[in-house]
């Protein structure tokens, strides 16, 4: 789905990565962790769209922890944004802890 031209950016970090092979290796290297560590719940921020992420803590609950906005294209994902700021979740209407 991300074209081969895609972006990774995560605030407040400064530095981006580009080109699809960057964004994966940085997902894979940095962010993914084990199956069961990330949830995401769709929504749209602006008329694109987004999702509220969960991430789970060291007690195993699923927390909230931000919000990731795609530029969509007709030719794929050519942008993805993570905003770290677990308060944007509820912003989007979505609980602070997620209940399966």
């Amino acid at each position: 789905m991300l074209r081969t031209d895609a972006t990774l950016e995560a605030t407040p970090f400064r530095d981006w990565q580009p080109g699809r092979a960057m964004c994966i290796h940085t997902l894979d290297a940095y962010v993914l962790g084990t199956p069961g560590d990330w949830r995401m719940i769709a929504t749209t921020a602006n008329g694109q769209p987004a999702a509220v992420v969960y991430h789970r803590d060291a007690d195993g609950g699923l927390r909230a922890d931000g919000a990731v906005v795609l530029a969509a294209t007709a030719t794929g994902v050519s942008r993805v944004i993570k905003f770290h700021d677990p308060a944007l979740v509820a912003t989007f209407g979505f609980p602070d802890v997620f209940a399966h």
